[in-house]
């Protein structure tokens, strides 16, 4: 499996990221009431907040999928990175600015 990565750096890098993306899923999707109240936020935003942690879940079902199931690994997924790349990034310029 870890050849699938290139090397273990990039397995733990892989598995850090997702396990904190699943994370942060399972707060804005499972857990609305206590993230809403953590940062603020009326209860009329569940519905948003729920929406953009379902787009987290699909993120982590396919990492799952691309990293331990697929039988070609990583090889050939630079579409499904790139997007999340360009997902992030907007969110990073979103925050700051």
């Amino acid at each position: 499996m870890i050849e699938k990565f290139n090397g273990i750096f990039y397995l733990i890098v892989f598995l850090v990221h997702f396990i904190i993306f699943a994370a942060y899923a399972y707060q804005t999707v499972f857990a609305t009431k206590k993230f809403l109240d953590k940062f603020g936020i009326d209860d009329t935003g569940a519905g948003m907040t729920r929406f953009f942690g379902s787009l987290f879940i699909g993120a982590v079902a396919m990492a799952i999928w691309v990293g331990f199931i697929r039988p070609d690994g990583l090889q050939g997924t630079w579409a499904f990175f790139n997007i999340l790349h360009k997902h992030l990034m907007k969110e990073l310029l979103h925050q700051v600015f």
